[in-house]
């Protein structure tokens, strides 16, 4: 059971990706392929590497939601980098990165492959097959507005705008992309910040009488 669970784990390493792929392909036109037997912890691997990496197949809401708040995580990685001279990671770079374009790519060369050869063993999956076509049509359509060349300027680049826009993004909740609603302790943090923001400020301008009068 051990060594299953950690092969589950492994499983969901996109290294393994087309390796897995191509054995699975070549297990299941094979005259002794066996999903319940002898072949179930390749299929129950591969089930769950493909709910790691299904949300392409989701619903379109649900597919852009998660897609806009993984491409935050990925170009703040990607402005770390910058600031510290490293290579910037693939598809971590804000400035050239078209979002729709590379959703459009990664649903031709890893879902598309992976999610054909899983219809094969459970037909019922076809409804994802279909879900992902109308997914990367609506890519398509956002491809313009997600071209880089349309989105920033080298005033933008300089002010570091579009990272506070993120930043904003991130305060949304990752179910219906409406604003978390912050509880009182939270709230009083907030506040606190803000008045000793205040308070600061007044201090340098040597008024600090309006402060106690508050």
């Amino acid at each position: 059971m051990r060594a299953n669970m950690i092969d589950l784990v492994l499983a969901t390493d996109n290294f393994r990706h087309f390796s897995d792929l191509k054995f699975l392909q070549q297990r299941i036109v094979s005259p002794d392929f066996e999903p319940s037997g002898k072949d179930k912890q390749h299929i129950t691997n591969y089930l769950i590497h493909l709910a790691d990496i299904s949300n392409p197949t989701k619903p379109w809401k649900l597919c852009y939601k998660w897609i806009d708040l993984l491409f935050v995580e990925f170009f703040h990685q990607g402005d770390k980098e910058r600031e510290k001279g490293l290579p910037i990671s693939f598809l971590m770079d804000r400035f050239d990165t078209n979002i729709a374009k590379a959703q459009g790519g990664f649903i031709d060369n890893f879902i598309r492959p992976a999610f054909e050869l899983l219809s094969n063993i459970l037909p019922e999956t076809k409804e994802n097959l279909k879900q992902m076509e109308e997914n990367k049509a609506q890519w398509k359509a956002l491809e313009d507005g997600y071209d880089p060349s349309n989105r920033f300027t080298q005033k933008e680049l300089e002010d570091d705008k579009i990272i506070e826009e993120d930043e904003e993004l991130s305060e949304y909740s990752q179910e219906e992309g409406e604003s978390r609603n912050y509880s009182e302790d939270e709230e009083e943090e907030e506040e606190f910040n803000e008045n000793d923001r205040i308070y600061r400020n007044r201090k340098e301008e040597g008024d600090t009488d309006s402060i106690d009068d508050e």
